[in-house]
């Protein structure tokens, strides 16, 4: 397969919010790709410097205020979060496993990180799963996160509203999004894919 270089590079990412009973809802969309990130993809593709995408980061900041359904415009210029930046906010960082020696997948499970720290996100938050994969000119990250896990210690529920992924300290692509209930009733599936 072939990539069309008179179309801009883009993402596919997806949320998954599973109930107890199995049923679910699914939120889908195409996202913006950083100024950044593609300056970095350039570094890639040209060797000048060794990187690759190593965070997926989620955020409660990613709606207007007041509102948990109108997604935050932003800049392709933006470089953190909006939850990063705003010191009342929660976020969650996963170390995303690289591919080495011509792997197509490379999947472990880890603890979700809080705020850079190792604090607690749930009671279930070791057996969080992460995955990269390779298929042909796509890769795609994925998140399962169970249904004890991804709330911080002393909440009962977190809205999530934005998400991105990294590479080193700064965003490669990112995504706001109606509000999706993250509680001790459901569990995550967050799926992240780019095409080059």
């Amino acid at each position: 397969m072939f990539r069309d270089f008179s179309k801009p590079m883009e993402g596919y990412f997806s949320i998954k919010i599973i109930n107890a009973d199995g049923t679910y809802d699914l939120y889908e969309e195409h996202n913006k790709i950083m100024d950044s990130g593609r300056v970095n993809m350039a570094k890639i593709m040209s060797s000048t410097e060794s990187f690759s995408i190593n965070y997926l980061k989620i955020g409660n900041r990613g709606t207007e205020s007041g509102s948990n359904t109108v997604p935050l415009d932003f800049s392709t210029t933006r470089t953190k979060l909006f939850s990063e930046v705003d010191s009342d906010a929660t976020w969650l960082r996963f170390e995303l496993p690289v591919l080495t020696n011509g792997d197509e997948t490379s999947s472990f499970s880890k603890k979700g990180l809080f705020k850079d720290t190792d604090e607690d996100t749930g009671d279930d938050a070791e057996n969080t799963t992460i995955t990269t994969t390779v298929e042909n000119n796509k890769v795609t990250f994925k998140v399962s996160l169970p249904i004890k896990a991804g709330v911080p210690s002393g909440d009962t529920l977190i809205s999530y509203e934005e998400a991105a992924l990294y590479i080193g300290d700064e965003i490669f692509s990112m995504k706001t999004f109606p509000a999706r209930v993250k509680d001790y009733n459901v569990s995550f599936e967050i799926s992240w894919s780019i095409t080059f």
